[in-house]
Order: structure tokens, then C-alpha cells, then sequence
């Protein structure tokens, strides 16, 4: 599903989005990497222990 998200998407440097169901960050992922060097996510999540694990798959990007 994440292909589909991103072909859809189309992620493009110095652009901002907004993951609003952040989980594991699979897409948040995705998005970085295809905006690099310098697009933006934020992400939104209810559950603070997904939250926390993100942060640290996604440290790389910062």
C-alpha cells in the first residue's frame, strides 16, 4: 500500500506533509526519503509507545 500512497503522493523536496496516523512510520518513511535532502513530515499519533519507536526508526532523517 505504501507504493500506491506515494505514487499518488508524488513526494517532492522542500514540500511539508502531514501523516496523520503515524504507526510505525512506514509511509513517514517512505515520504522522507522520496522528499530528501529537505522535506518535512509531521506525524500524528495517539499511541505515545508507536510515537517513541518512529522517532527512533526515523532518527536518520533529522
Amino acid at each position: 500500500m505504501v507504493r500506491e500512497v506515494m505514487d499518488l503522493l508524488e513526494p517532492q523536496a522542500h514540500k511539508r506533509y502531514l501523516d496523520g496516523t503515524l504507526g510505525g512510520g512506514g509511509h513517514a518513511e517512505q515520504i522522507l526519503t522520496l522528499s530528501s535532502p529537505d522535506g518535512l513530515v509531521l506525524g500524528l499519533d495517539w499511541d505515545e509507545e508507536a510515537i517513541a519507536a518512529t522517532r527512533e526508526r526515523l532518527k536518520r532523517f533529522e
